[in-house]
This record gives structure tokens, sequence and C-alpha cells, in this order.
């Protein structure tokens, strides 16, 4: 399932978690939702809350990220592998003698960090004649 909707995201959130463990990922990743917390709150009230704001923000891949490197276990039998092509990149990178990908979450967003071959592959390039892919 490459772009799991709304309500599929919403069946794994109830199936996976409990409601302390919502709080929990909504706390962790996303701050703002769990601020507004009433006490009372349903379980699915509270998962209501997280795919309105990811929606309205446009968040849901970050929504995604997160449930993923929560339980990658479980996201990867429920949505599969498919839409991240980390692991892949990791290997041609090494391949090619790059330094590997950084992840980092600055804030509420999750960034990676591709180094390239900078000049090398500019030299690499030129090398090739045009019929090997190079533009002229």
């Amino acid at each position: 399932m490459a772009n799991p909707n709304t309500a599929d995201i919403r069946q794994y959130l109830t199936n996976a978690y409990s409601d302390e463990e919502i709080t929990v990922l909504c706390t962790d990743y996303f701050r703002d939702v769990s601020d507004n917390f009433a006490v009372g709150l349903t379980k699915g009230q509270k998962i209501q809350l997280l795919l309105d704001h990811c929606q309205r923000r446009e968040l849901i891949p970050n929504l995604l990220a997160a449930l993923q490197k929560d339980r990658p276990e479980q996201y990867r039998k429920r949505f599969g592998a498919g839409g991240s092509g980390v692991p892949r990149m990791k290997r041609a990178m090494a391949a090619y003698g790059l330094p590997p990908p950084v992840f980092e979450e600055p804030g509420p967003n999750f960034t990676a960090t591709f180094f390239g071959p900078g000049e090398r592959f500019m030299r690499e390039l030129e090398a090739k004649p045009a019929w090997m892919g190079r533009a002229e």
C-alpha cells in the first residue's frame, strides 16, 4: 500500500495503539496535538484530532514516518515496505563511496540530508561520451 488514506491510518491507530499510547505518540511527535487533549477525550477523538491536524498542515507524510519509526514491524505488516527507499539509497550511496544520509527531527518536521559526490560526479559525467547519457 503506497499511500494509505486517512481511513487506513485511523484503523491502524485504533487497532495498534491503546489510548495511552496515542497520547504518548502525539506527545513525542505532534506536541501541538497532545497539548490540546482535554481530560475525558476518547481514543477515537484523540485519533481524529491527530488526523485533522496532519491533514490541515499537510503532515500526513510526517505522521506515516512517525508511525513507521515508532513500530517498524507492525507498520510494515499493515502498510507494506513501499514508500521508503531509504535502505536502497543507503546501499547505493555506500556502493559509490558516499557517506550515509543524516536523519534529523529539528522540530515538528523530519529532515533527511543526502550527500552527493559533488565535483567527482561532474568530472565523471564529462568523461562520458554523449551517447552514454551526457547532456550536450
